[in-house]
């Protein structure tokens, strides 16, 4: 469970093994995220979830990750640029866009039944954490997704038709 949340990620796994030590229900993945840290940080006590989001957004501002976890709702590095070109959700400064494009945030996808990389995943840790952020807010859930659905069908229709033409 804790792997296949952290997809492997070594500082997230560490983090949650440290809080099951103190969780109330340690077999609940959700009660674990939402409990205080262990430790305090810096001064600051935060929940474990919070601070493993911001440990893997640091550097962002807050705007870039509300644009962040906005394009969690991608399944890829390619449908997250097709919503900062296309959808107008993204408010953050255009400057900032880079941020969260950056490398580190975005992984080689799993691998088909070929052995072929598929495209750049966002860090899936760091999807299942903003995600999560995401559902807190079910207008900015169900604008993102009906953004994607719609793109989606659009490109399927142009598909079709190019294929039609043939």
């Amino acid at each position: 469970m804790i792997f296949e949340f952290t997809g492997g990620h070594h500082g997230a796994t560490y983090a949650i093994i440290e809080a099951l030590k103190d969780s109330p229900d340690p077999a609940d993945l959700a009660t674990v995220l939402a409990a205080p840290e262990p430790r305090a940080v810096r001064g600051e006590r935060l929940a474990v979830g919070e601070r493993l989001l911001r440990s893997l957004t640091d550097g962002l501002s807050e705007a870039g990750v509300q644009d962040l976890t906005k394009c969690a709702a991608a399944r890829d590095l390619t449908d997250a640029n097709a919503i900062e070109a296309g959808s107008g959700q993204l408010t953050g400064p255009r400057s900032a866009r880079g941020d969260i494009f950056a490398r580190e945030l975005w992984v080689s996808g799993p691998v088909d039944g070929a052995g072929t990389a598929r495209a750049k995943v966002m860090l899936p840790v760091l999807r299942r954490l903003l995600l999560r952020r995401l559902a807190t807010t079910p207008a900015a859930w169900d604008a993102v997704y009906g953004w994607l659905k719609g793109a989606s069908a659009g490109r399927a229709k142009r598909t079709i038709r190019s294929r039609s033409a043939m």
